[in-house]
């Protein structure tokens, strides 16, 4: 038999309990019985409807892989490998064996291939065996503890890839229920299976969304269910009925109150029980259902429930951009960003400042900066650009143009150019014992859809060179195959972290080389067409590597946006600096320069202590934490084009890429979820609540009374498993005004004006 395991805090509970960690303890030992006492996990596999593993047939949207007999001397090094793949694959859990001897890994199910095609293009990708006994999906693995020395990586997502899961209680305490329906339920007597007028409770369409009620019915359907049947007396279990909906993932949908509203009105009997809050209250409050990455299926659900009430796509795109405020860029900028946006209308120049910044990377592709976390890294940059069509997206290719006219387009020029002559040289020499070799270019530009073009172009640029990615129309990248665009994927996710990728050449002398693939990337499209390529299934990856930009639709007007060219001084200003990056950084032939910016670190450490603060104070939720990661290197890297052209770090540069952050972390929070950008909106209200509806961290100064020692504060923040370190963060309190610092580690809140 099988119950499901609903989040991750639940599967390592059930990981430590106590008779596993004893059974582990022997188990590592060498007790055969012990180790057959251990839990056992299936990641494969959806159970039969009566909850049974043997003989079950559906796959679930992972997969178990098992990876046994590795040498003592390998283990790290096997562990390292499959780390380092670890968004290529997919990886969603990797656990050291009972025996010690080898690793359990589970990894997202590619759709397209069985169930042993899944774990020989893991096997390939990985170069590990896979043991070819473990390759049905009902296969169990015996599962460790939770510690960091057994349960070495878990991605969330892994609880939510199959949501069709059976109609059962989670192993953990739920709300008391029988088995039939919810406990204090007491079905009135009625005829044809229907509730008496007098027990229904009134609840019009009018209070539910359209749209919501679409999402609700939708996973109703992928529940198994019928919505027109879940409150129906003594056919189903109210109880289970909203528990496999809950368990579809219809939370992460909407906010409690949609679900409320909803199950109003298609549950109205179960809705005004007890046990229907408990039940609502368990999935958003002890397991935060609303949070985090939303599966393929719900992705889908979420696009029907708003294509499919009666709304175009540009309708739906517009209520999407409502109430859209992003930070205001700087007054004063970097003089070669002002001079590069300064064209176009000024509603759009906030858009095109981070493309300014994509398209210089190349002509700086041979400097590179120490990040903040000690690593070394180069300026390439992501962008994608999402808006309807005619909203003026080709504003950001014609940046390109200009950034690029006179250097990357004049060199890539040149090369063909020697293509040319070389193809001339090589027909007129065509039987000659001594003909020339064909000429492979040395392009920057790459408009190509090919993984292997891609690579080619970067191998004959060079190591430290950088190939600047095109595509002025994602719809390009929707048409090619799922497999190809994975292919291009790959490749770019590990040309953003610096990997390096071994490439293959067969000519008069086999071998085998290693190239890394340096790229700045601009997407442009439609809403559809971006989303259906950063948002998919198998490319969240790429989503979080690509600074989102969004065009908000102004008054509509038949009269194009104009561009106004600069005069002539300002132009020339303009390609003038353009050049003299250029020039330096081909200065440096094959090496590479790491510049000195200690103001720029200090800019990206400060913006991730405020992001900090503001999640100590609830005003971020823990989804929008998840998603800063990569913010402050979309920082750094759009800082070294400017150090490498000045030689310094001018004040106007700091301004514009603190602003750079901010705007790069608003747009990834609303378009991860449109319920996170109202929190973002409405964070000041949050703070005078005694009660935060989003479940992040309750403001930490809402708990303290009017006068407070230091180690009063200090206890809150253990209380809730925060560091201990206090000093910092009251200070920053009484820096922004919040706190009066009186003596002997006394401080008092200063009440808002």
């Amino acid at each position: 038999m099988m119950r499901p395991v609903l989040s991750g805090e639940q599967y390592r509970s059930i990981r430590d309990s106590k008779k596993n960690v004893r059974n582990r303890r022997k188990a590592a030992e060498g007790d055969e019985t012990a180790k057959r006492g251990l839990v056992q996990m299936n990641y494969s596999c959806l159970p039969g409807e009566d909850g049974r593993l043997r003989g079950a047939t559906r796959q679930a949207g992972s997969v178990g892989m098992d990876v046994d007999h590795i040498a003592p001397e390998q283990m790290n090094e096997v562990k390292e490998r499959i780390l380092a793949r670890k968004d290529e694959l997919g990886l969603l859990m990797l656990e050291l064996s009972a025996r010690r001897e080898g690793y359990h890994l589970a990894f997202r199910r590619r759709p397209e291939l069985s169930q042993e095609e899944n774990l020989r293009w893991a096997s390939n990708l990985l170069g590990v065996e896979y043991d070819k006994g473990a390759k049905d999906i009902t296969r169990v693995f015996f599962t460790t503890t939770a510690s960091e020395e057994d349960l070495i990586y878990l991605d969330e997502e892994l609880f939510s890839l199959s949501p069709d899961l059976p109609q059962t209680a989670p192993a953990d305490p739920l709300p008391d229920h029988s088995p039939s329906m919810g406990k204090g339920i007491l079905p009135p007597k009625a005829e044809s299976g229907e509730s008496p007028e007098s027990e229904r409770v009134s609840s019009p369409l009018g209070e539910v969304e359209r749209g919501t009620l679409r999402a609700f019915d939708l996973c109703v359907s992928q529940a198994g269910l019928k919505p027109d049947e879940m409150d129906v007396w003594g056919q189903h279990n109210w109880h289970n009925n909203l528990m496999a909906v809950l368990s579809v993932g219809v939370a992460k949908l909407m906010s409690r109150e949609q679900l409320e509203a909803v199950i109003r009105h298609r549950l109205p009997n179960y809705s005004q029980t007890e046990d229907c809050r408990k039940l609502i209250d368990y999935f958003y409050d002890k397991y935060s259902a609303d949070k985090g990455w939303m599966n393929t299926s719900l992705r889908k659900i979420n696009a029907r429930a708003q294509t499919e009430t009666g709304d175009s796509e540009d309708e739906a795109f517009d209520r999407f951009l409502e109430n859209y405020l992003p930070p205001q860029m700087p007054g004063k900028l970097p003089r070669l960003i002002d001079l590069l946006v300064k064209p176009y209308p000024e509603q759009y120049r906030p858009m095109l400042a981070p493309v300014g910044s994509v398209g210089l990377a190349p002509h700086a592709s041979h400097f590179r900066a120490d990040y903040i976390d000690g690593r070394t890294i180069g300026p390439g940059l992501f962008a994608s650009v999402a808006a309807p069509s005619g909203s003026g997206k080709y504003f950001f290719t014609h940046l390109l143009d200009q950034i690029t006219l006179h250097t990357l387009q004049a060199s890539d020029a040149q090369e063909w150019a020697k293509v040319r002559e070389n193809q001339q040289l090589r027909e007129k020499m065509a039987n000659a014992k001594d003909k020339p070799v064909r000429y492979r270019p040395k392009l920057h530009i790459c408009e190509t859809l090919s993984r292997t073009s891609m690579l080619d172009l970067q191998t004959n640029l060079g190591e430290n060179g950088m190939i600047l990615c095109r595509w002025p129309e994602a719809d390009d990248l929707v048409k090619a195959s799922k497999a190809q665009f994975s292919d291009i994927s790959s490749q770019l996710r590990k040309a953003w972290d610096g990997e390096t990728v071994r490439q293959y050449y067969i000519s008069e002398s086999s071998c085998s080389t290693q190239t890394r693939l340096n790229a700045s990337v601009l997407l442009c499209g439609t809403p559809k067409a971006v989303i259906t390529r950063l948002f998919s299934d198998t490319e969240n990856g790429m989503m979080q590597r690509f600074m989102p930009i969004v065009i908000p639709r102004t008054k509509r007007t038949f009269q194009p946006p104009r561009i106004t060219p600069l005069d002539t001084e300002e132009q020339a200003e303009q390609d003038k600096l353009i050049m003299s990056l250029w020039q330096k950084n081909q200065a440096l032939g094959e090496n590479t320069l790491t510049l000195e910016m200690p103001q720029t670190q200090e800019v990206v450490s400060q913006w991730y202590m405020a992001l900090e603060e503001k999640y100590n104070d609830g005003l971020i939720s823990d989804a929008q934490a998840d998603l800063s990661h990569r913010v402050g290197q979309h920082m750094m890297r759009s800082a070294i084009p400017f150090v490498a052209l000045y030689g310094e770090e001018q004040p106007e540069m700091l301004d514009y890429i603190r602003w750079l952050g901010d705007y790069v972390f608003y747009n990834i929070s609303y378009i991860f979820s449109s319920r996170v950008a109202q929190d973002m909106k409405e964070s000041e209200m949050l703070l005078s609540q005694q009660f935060d509806r989003r479940q992040t961290v309750l403001p930490l100064l809402s708990e303290m009374p009017e006068v407070f020692t230091t180690e009063q504060f200090r206890q809150v923040r253990i209380r809730r498993g925060q560091s201990e370190n206090v000093r910092t963060q009251l200070a920053r309190y009484v820096e922004s005004g919040r706190l009066e610092r009186l003596e002997n580690g006394l401080f008092r809140k200063i009440k808002a004006a």
